[in-house]
């Protein structure tokens, strides 16, 4: 699987994009680190909000969004 590209959104989001074309495979793959996400539960960990090429991490604000980002490509990969 590729790895996603991270970008903020806002102070307390990252924003994970796989692409941005139409693909039943790539919606599988955002939904299912959501799952993995949702599931690894970090205490930093606000809401995660799949969508079809991408998914929206919110995080409390207090903590270190590059440390993260770096949580997120492990479960990403």
């Amino acid at each position: 699987m590729a790895a996603p590209t991270i970008s903020p959104l806002g102070d307390d989001a990252l924003l994970l994009r796989w692409g941005d074309g139409i693909d039943a495979a790539m919606n599988a793959r955002v939904h299912a680190f959501a799952a993995r996400l949702r599931a690894a539960a970090p205490a930093w960990l606000v809401d995660v909000v799949p969508a079809y090429a991408s998914a929206a991490v919110c995080f409390d604000g207090a903590c270190d969004a590059v440390q993260i980002a770096q949580t997120l490509r492990s479960l990403a990969s």
